[in-house]
């Protein structure tokens, strides 16, 4: 942190283009901004936070994005919600909320996915094992929908 750096724009920009273009860099970049979200002094109205609403912006995007790369996704919905966040501008404000959306997501997405491709995979099995007829609403086999019995 630079105080009162004029910068807060340049800098989320590069974040973001980097990151975005180098997925190997993505972890690290991860773990690169949590210092800066994190860090509730960043969030009080003062002089020298002027453009740091853009580098928190860019933070909060790119743990959003990668957020299979968070180690602590609590600590990082916590950091994300503090009542000090309300000092930032909108636009920020609607990246954080996206951002934690995408982190409690990402939590839930593998309880929710894993049932499916297991359904998708028997069906599979069933299809190669001829276990499915084809047929229509009349019931003639070969043409139409595919019926799984």
């Amino acid at each position: 942190q630079v105080p009162e750096s004029k910068h807060g724009l340049k800098v989320a920009y590069q974040l973001v283009d980097l990151t975005a273009r180098v997925e190997d860099v993505r972890a690290v970049a991860v773990q690169a901004v949590r210092p800066l979200l994190l860090n509730e002094s960043l969030l009080e109205e003062r002089p020298a936070n002027l453009t740091v609403a853009e580098t928190l912006l860019a933070a909060a995007y790119i743990t959003g994005e990668y957020s299979n790369h968070v180690k602590d996704r609590r600590e990082m919905v916590e950091a994300l919600t503090q009542p000090l966040v309300g000092n930032l501008p909108f636009s920020v404000q609607q990246v954080y909320v996206q951002a934690v959306l995408k982190l409690i997501g990402r939590r839930a997405a593998p309880a929710c996915v894993e049932p499916v491709k297991v359904q998708v995979d028997t069906k599979a099995e069933e299809l190669q094992h001829g276990e499915a007829d084809e047929k229509n609403e009349s019931g003639k086999e070969g043409e139409g929908n595919l019926v799984v019995e």
